[in-house]
């Protein structure tokens, strides 16, 4: 019997066959995830940035000039083993939104 898990991962092996980055900025860090290509799911980069306080407030980059600091300083050490051509970005949760909505059912036109 296929465990729940190896569906998930089989399923999601599909979306990350390329190298892909994932990226999560935060108001206090950034944190990252590289996954590898291939036919297993694994990875080969990951880890956590500290942002200083006061750069981003509520998903808002207030100094740009420090969070570029930041960003330099972290690719000059790691931006060889990150390079991807596929980004996933998390979106600031005071930043989004989700809404429910409800349809009208239509009927399927022929011509």
């Amino acid at each position: 019997m296929v465990s729940i898990r190896e569906k998930i991962v089989s399923w999601a092996d599909s979306f990350l066959r390329p190298p892909l980055l994932g990226l999560d900025i935060s108001d206090t860090s950034i944190k990252y995830l590289k996954f590898r290509s291939g036919q297993k799911l694994s990875f080969d980069a990951f880890g956590e940035i500290a942002i200083p306080p006061g750069v981003i407030v509520s998903g808002e980059i207030k100094d740009e000039e420090a969070f570029a600091r930041v960003l330099n300083g972290w690719l000059a050490k790691e931006g060889r083993s990150l390079r991807s051509s596929f980004v996933a970005v998390s979106l600031p949760e005071e930043k989004s939104f989700s809404r429910v909505i409800q349809l009208p059912k239509v009927k399927v036109s022929t011509k």
